[in-house]
């Protein structure tokens, strides 16, 4: 099962032995920085761990059941994981 930000709180708090308020606030903090720096920048690079970078999706023509569609490019992140973050997924 996937973590939700309210597990991943709690474990924050846990792991750094503060309350949970103070840990959410770190984490929200941390998201936030995470978030403008993907927009600032190309994306960012967690050595060992992970990367994201910025990517654009190309838009989309075709037909579906006789109907013709069309989608727009659209800006993704493209996650990359690194050795130290691999290993462990094993």
């Amino acid at each position: 099962m996937m973590s939700g930000m309210k597990t991943f709180i709690e474990a924050y708090a846990k792991e750094r032995a503060i309350p949970k308020t103070k840990a959410e606030e770190e984490v929200r903090a941390f998201l936030k920085t995470l978030k403008d720096q993907c927009v600032e920048n190309d994306g960012v690079a967690f050595k060992g761990y992970f990367s994201l970078k910025k990517i654009t999706k190309k838009g989309r023509t075709g037909t579906v059941n006789g109907h013709s569609y069309s989608t727009e490019d659209k800006k993704s992140l493209k996650l990359s994981i690194y050795s130290d973050l691999e290993d462990a997924l094993q």
